[in-house]
């Protein structure tokens, strides 16, 4: 399995009057891990995506788990795993270090959707496959590799 990490630092805009993040601003953070994660891991640019391919990846569940306080100027790694990869919809994990602290973790559903150009406001959004080559990236970002889960399955019949 490959962890995909990458840094973000707190910024002032990150926190609230107690100098600590404000807790939905770690959500606008989970959104800039997974649109690196696409551009840098994957090869596929939100502007590709959204622009190219009218296509989009809206999250359709959210599950997020406040561990520790970060504060102005830290440096949180941010690493991201696939929890599972379906036909058209990953699940992903992430989760946010302050060097050996967990900050937070974050579950999430999010679909690969044809968007029908949307942002042009034509058509409306669906559900589709993951192209081949996007989804053929994301393997290396399972957790679980698919094949010990089928020798696993099969071990237990």
């Amino acid at each position: 399995m490959t962890v995909y990490k990458t840094p973000i630092t707190v910024l002032f805009r990150h926190c609230d009057v107690a100098g600590i993040v404000f807790y939905p601003r770690y959500v606008e953070m989970v959104n800039d891990v997974i649109e690196r994660w696409l551009d840098e891991a994957l090869g596929c640019s939100f502007k590709q995506m959204h622009l190219e391919l009218n296509a989009g990846i809206p999250t359709v569940k959210l599950e997020v788990e406040y561990l520790a306080p970060a504060s102005l100027g830290d440096v949180l790694e941010f690493q991201l795993t696939l929890r599972d990869l379906g036909k058209s919809s990953f699940k992903t994990r992430i989760i946010a270090m302050h060097g050996e602290t967990k900050v937070m973790e974050v579950r999430s559903t999010l679909v690969w959707v044809k968007s029908g150009n949307a942002f042009k406001g034509e058509g409306a959004m669906k559900a589709q496959p993951l192209p081949a080559d996007i989804r053929g990236n994301m393997e290396k970002f399972l957790e679980v590799d698919p094949k010990d889960f089928i020798q696993i399955a099969e071990g237990d019949n």
